[in-house]
């Protein structure tokens, strides 16, 4: 979900009040003196974690700006429902729709966001190779822009080797920006992915153990005299 903003604008401010009760002038200038304050909670962001049902992951948006790692750090350090934070890792068309659509939304033209996506060669390898995900996942989906990956060299980087997402007013395509670039990315996006449950077998051999160890407790050593 996008950063929501919004501004309050306190009844009877700036006019007369309709209202039959007499109010004293100094009341209404002491309501202005909160005004600031009323408008600087109306307009900090709101991060809300939403999740999306076919990966069962929580994802929520962080507008600040931060270099690519800057971001995959902080993700590192929220948590949610007790599941740690991290850059959002994207395998399937449908994943990337959720997010450049649902999540994002239109904004503004242009908009990106920093994902758990990166070259850790990128200086050294082409343009399309050496992708990454961040906890291993096989690259094996991608949603580029047209013309996308580049290794644009400009802003004063010689690579770029870090991936982003744009909003739906292009598409939800990725993009290839340079890892310290947090002038043209708008913020970061953060999963909260599943703890996997152990399987059955795990499970199995878990509760054969606990019972060997029972009956070998309840037995006791042996021993053996003359």
């Amino acid at each position: 979900m996008r950063v929501c903003r919004a501004r309050i604008q306190p009844a009877g401010y700036g006019q007369r009040l309709p209202c039959p009760l007499a109010v004293h002038p100094d009341t209404l200038n002491g309501m202005k003196m909160f005004l600031p304050f009323l408008t600087f909670f109306a307009t900090a962001p709101i991060y809300a974690q939403t999740l999306f049902p076919t990966t069962g992951s929580y994802y929520e948006v962080v507008s600040v700006k931060l270099t690519w790692s800057n971001a995959r750090s902080a993700a590192e350090t929220r948590s949610y429902l007790g599941v740690p934070g991290r850059l959002a890792v994207v395998t399937s068309q449908a994943e990337s729709d959720f997010i450049g659509f649902s999540l994002l939304g239109s904004g503004s033209f242009g908009d990106s966001y920093w994902l758990g996506g990166w070259q850790p060669n990128g200086a050294v390898v082409g343009a399309t190779d050496g992708w990454e995900w961040i906890d291993g996942e096989a690259w094996s989906y991608t949603n580029w822009e047209e013309g996308e990956p580049n290794d644009f060299v400009g802003y004063g980087f010689d690579t770029e080797n870090a991936l982003e997402i744009y909003n739906s007013a292009l598409s939800g395509t990725w993009n290839d920006l340079a890892d310290g670039n947090s002038g043209l990315s708008e913020g970061y996006i953060v999963e909260y992915a599943p703890v996997p449950e152990p399987s059955a077998a795990l499970l199995a051999c878990f509760g054969l153990g606990v019972v060997a160890l029972r009956r070998r407790v309840r037995c006791g050593p042996i021993s053996f005299s003359a």
